[in-house]
């Protein structure tokens, strides 16, 4: 157990953690040391980890959609040298919605004492309501939508962070066992 959470965790760390090189291309593409594709991987083993181990099929379906996410990183990383290609923020949007559904995979079948499903479903519902604001963006020149998708923002980087840890407490707490 405490192996399969330690790749979700360190995973996790890749795909928050963006250190830009510096690198530019284009206006629209920006170099992370670690590629987010990396973390994006290392969730997906963790979660086939946890698979094997506990049976849900939820975090079966949660690794490989991670897996799919890991494809559609490498994909965006590619968009900047396709000159002709205009619609990179469809494939972010498309993104950030298989990362709300491989959560709520992920979350929802955690059936393990002292996990913390509330969280992981704030966390859910957070990314789904940002996700759709920056969807309908044609709501922009209203008064309120600038202070929503602030909020919102805040919001997500809140619940995912107390995820983050609350994840992470309890990689620790398996440490002990493996």
């Amino acid at each position: 157990m405490y192996k399969a959470l330690s790749k979700i965790v360190n995973g996790l760390v890749f795909i928050l953690l963006d250190i830009d090189l510096n690198i530019s291309f284009s206006s629209s593409f920006r170099a992370d040391i670690i590629p987010d594709f990396i973390g994006y991987i290392f969730v997906g083993l963790g979660c086939k980890m946890l698979y094997d181990e506990l049976g849900n099929e939820g975090l079966k379906h949660a690794s490989f959609l991670a897996y799919i996410l890991a494809v559609i990183e490498i994909f965006t990383i590619c968009l900047p040298f396709i000159p002709s290609f205009q619609h990179s923020h469809i494939v972010s949007i498309i993104a950030m919605l298989i990362n709300v559904v491989a959560y709520t995979f992920f979350n929802e079948n955690m059936d393990i004492e002292g996990y913390r499903k509330d969280i992981g479903r704030m966390a859910s519902v957070t990314l789904l309501v940002f996700a759709f604001l920056v969807i309908f963006r044609q709501f922009e020149g209203n008064q309120f939508y600038g202070g929503a998708l602030l909020i919102v923002g805040l919001s997500v980087i809140i619940t995912g962070i107390t995820w983050f840890v609350s994840l992470n407490r309890l990689r620790k707490s398996f440490e002990a066992l493996d």
